[in-house]
């Protein structure tokens, strides 16, 4: 069963988007994207979303050689 969600505004969808690419980027670190956003960064999330920018987070490190 293939769920979906319809978000009911432009800055949910905003939101999510940018948790989700912020997530990503995390976790490629070596972190725990989940806690760290809950711990640092729903604010800045939620302020990302009402001022409608768009955050491309990457990682681009190189984590074997470190």
């Amino acid at each position: 069963m293939i769920m979906s969600y319809v978000f009911e505004s432009k800055r949910d969808l905003l939101y999510h988007n940018n948790y989700l690419a912020l997530k990503e980027a995390i976790e490629q670190a070596g972190g725990a994207g989940e806690k760290a956003i809950k711990d640092l960064a729903l604010g800045l999330l939620d302020t990302l979303a009402r001022n409608e920018i768009e955050l491309s987070a990457k990682y681009i490190g190189d984590r074997e050689e470190t």
